[in-house]
């Protein structure tokens, strides 16, 4: 009775005490440290923030950074989002910074005009972080304040815009972020608006439709530039109607020249160009290049074609040779059957081939392996198995008279695997050849019963005598076991 009694009198001190004292200690902090922490939810919440009390009914309204998404739903809430963000932005004062805004939609219910002044209103309060995926199709224009502000660090645009009238007079000189999609560009305005920014890190062209890139030169010069992504899809008209040209086939006319000394990170999709002008990338940790051609436009295209893509691919596949990281489409690996030797690739660790390929690329891709002594992951799609030009023994016999050692590898993963002679025939080659290899994965399927003695036989290749004691024949014996079992993994 005691103890109750004298918790219940300690509680009712403890509440005398607290009565004095404010527990919204929140509220009590100065704006900046709101908004940071307001930062890290997303902006309808943050809205929501404003029927706590009256110290919170336009906090929202000063915050520093925006991000709206709004996907699948109705011309009615598109509506409302827009009139809520030209609330937000019409009425701001340049004393509030906006630091970062994005606004990713897939309607089409926004006012061209709305959008352009909420640029416009955004560079007056010096945004740092502009994001705008919008899917209109109506044009939507850019101020020329864009391109002359000296506040932004990032610049991501997806719209239904021409970059064709810039201002001659661009300076965006504290951007190090471009990515651009989706839009019609004018090759020498693109070219402008890189040399304008001197401390571009980053820079992504993807789906940009070129209106004046025909037997022409595309300079991207970055003397800062890290990290590159140019995906050229096969297209021909542009969002504003004028003609796109590039071949029906995935051969572009243009010529690609990237001046990037600094360059750590490499990707090439879609076209091909008709010719590269490239510097050293003595830095380059990955690169992709993974050209994707129309092979049903033309019933012979390699042989029509061949002689004029495979000295362009093979020059940009060669400014590679310090690449640590590849990853190769099978459409690059049959180009590059048309070019020349290929340079070494010292520093190359890992390999991805991304999709199936001919036999007719099998000797590029044995080339690839002499040329990467250091070579210690492999990924490959799985090798096509309906061609009828493929005779048993040829990876054998090529590997003979080019020489394929496989001094470091350690890891072959096939995303599919089918016991057809093609595959069986490189997977002895593997086998037979790397030395200190640790794992072979062979996609998820179990081989047919009939593949089985094909299966043991090729094993067998692998035990060797009980009274070696070594990493490599323990490895073996797990290997033979999951490859009776058909399991995926050891």
């Amino acid at each position: 009775m005691f103890l109750k009694i004298a918790g219940t009198a300690m509680d009712n001190r403890d509440h005398k005490h607290l009565k004095g004292i404010n527990t919204d200690m929140i509220s009590q902090f100065p704006d900046p440290i709101i908004h940071h922490i307001l930062s890290f939810l997303e902006t309808k919440f943050v809205v929501r923030t404003s029927i706590l009390s009256k110290r919170w009914w336009y906090i929202w309204t000063t915050m520093p950074a925006y991000d709206f998404l709004l996907q699948g739903h109705q011309e009615f809430e598109a509506k409302t989002l827009e009139i809520f963000v030209d609330k937000i932005l019409s009425g701001r004062k340049p004393l509030f910074s906006i630091t970062k805004f994005a606004l990713r939609s897939d309607e089409k219910h926004f006012d061209a005009s709305k959008v352009y002044q909420w640029i416009s209103n955004l560079v007056r309060c010096n945004i740092e972080e502009l994001n705008l995926a919008l899917s209109d199709d109506q044009p939507i224009n850019l101020p020329i304040s864009l391109f002359t502000c000296k506040s932004l660090l990032e610049l991501r645009l997806q719209l239904n815009i021409s970059l064709i009238d810039l201002p001659k007079a661009i300076s965006i000189p504290k951007l190090k972020l471009l990515h651009l999609s989706n839009i019609s560009l004018h090759k020498s305005l693109a070219e402008q608006l890189i040399l304008n920014a001197p401390l571009l890190e980053e820079l992504v062209l993807s789906k940009c439709l070129w209106s004046d890139w025909n037997e022409s030169t595309l300079n991207i010069s970055g003397p800062a530039l890290k990290f590159f992504r140019f995906h050229d899809p096969v297209t021909h008209v542009g969002v504003r109607g004028f003609y796109d040209p590039v071949t029906h086939d995935g051969v572009r006319n243009g010529i690609v020249k990237i001046h990037a000394p600094n360059l750590r990170h490499l990707t090439c999709t879609g076209n091909i160009a008709k010719d590269y002008i490239l510097s050293s990338f003595p830095s380059l940790d990955d690169a992709e290049v993974c050209f994707k051609f129309n092979f049903n436009f033309k019933r012979n295209f390699l042989n029509t074609r061949g002689a004029e893509i495979g000295p362009a691919a093979s020059k940009l596949v060669g400014a590679l040779s310090n690449v640590r990281s590849l990853t190769i489409s099978g459409e690059t690996l049959e180009a590059l059957s048309f070019a020349n030797d290929l340079p070494t690739f010292q520093n190359l660790t890992h390999l991805t081939v991304t999709s199936k390929f001919r036999s007719l690329a099998d000797k590029v891709l044995l080339k690839l392996f002499q040329s990467a002594p250091n070579l210690e992951s492999l990924v490959l799609p799985g090798l096509p198995t309906n061609e009828r030009e493929f005779t048993q023994g040829v990876f054998w016999s090529l590997s003979v008279a080019i020489g394929c050692p496989f001094a470091r590898l350690k890891s072959v993963h096939f995303k599919e695997f089918s016991w057809h002679p093609r595959n069986m025939e490189f997977l002895k080659l593997v086998l037979k050849n790397a030395k200190v290899l640790e794992k072979v994965s062979l996609g998820n399927e179990t081989p047919p019963l009939s593949s089985i003695p094909a299966r043991i036989e090729l094993m067998e290749k692998l035990i060797v005598p009980k009274k070696v004691k070594s990493h490599k024949k323990v490895k073996a014996m797990t290997l033979f076991e999951w490859y009776l079992i058909g399991t995926q993994t050891p």
